[in-house]
């Protein structure tokens, strides 16, 4: 039978001057990779806010892409003008 032993962390570890409730400091990459993960979002949305603009205006009829609503959806009218395969 084997025995485990459980270490408690200890007080002599942490340094003097912190308390023990303090969180540590991020560290120089992790700081980095929130900046990458901002950067990398906004361009991410460069791309695809047009894209959706594109394709939302793809499917509009003349009266609702003039209005000047780009970002509002098609409405049934823009599906009705589309061409129906034949029998």
């Amino acid at each position: 039978m084997t025995t485990q032993t459980v270490h408690e962390p200890s007080t002599a570890a942490r340094p003097a001057g912190r308390p023990a409730t303090s969180r540590p400091r991020r560290s120089r990459a992790q700081r980095g990779r929130w900046t990458l993960t901002t950067v990398l979002a906004l361009c991410s949305l460069t791309v695809l806010v047009p894209l959706y603009v594109t394709v939302s205006m793809a499917f509009k009829t003349t009266a609702q892409a003039v209005d000047g609503n780009a970002f509002s959806l098609p409405g049934l009218g823009a599906w009705t003008a589309l061409p129906r395969p034949g029998p």
